[in-house]
């Protein structure tokens, strides 16, 4: 019994799995009812969609500056050559260098 109870202590003191956005949503709406109000699921689109943009560009300002420690370069090229455009670093100045010399 003084075994179990010492286990008691270690043990974490929640034992939810759920994200902390989910249980935030199912304490609100268990305490109030206010979820089903469509101006509140309108904003919540809204802001799980900003979130999710936040997270993409985060994602590739990452990559980018990994591209660059690696020793490539990328740029906006727009439709011509592909959206996106990646190359060595030596590649994109010489590059730059001819264009100038035109």
């Amino acid at each position: 019994n003084e075994l179990h109870n010492h286990l008691q202590l270690i043990r974490p003191f929640t034992t939810f799995t759920h994200t902390t956005t989910t249980m935030l949503y199912s304490q609100n709406k268990n305490d109030n009812d206010n979820n089903n109000k469509p101006s509140i699921q309108i904003f919540d689109t809204l802001l799980l969609l900003v979130s999710y943009c936040i997270q993409f560009l985060g994602f590739m300002f990452s990559l980018g500056i990994l591209l660059n420690v690696c020793g490539y370069g990328y740029r906006f090229s727009g439709l011509q050559n592909g959206i996106v455009e990646i190359d060595t670093l030596e590649h994109f100045r010489r590059d730059a260098q001819f264009q100038r010399e035109i």
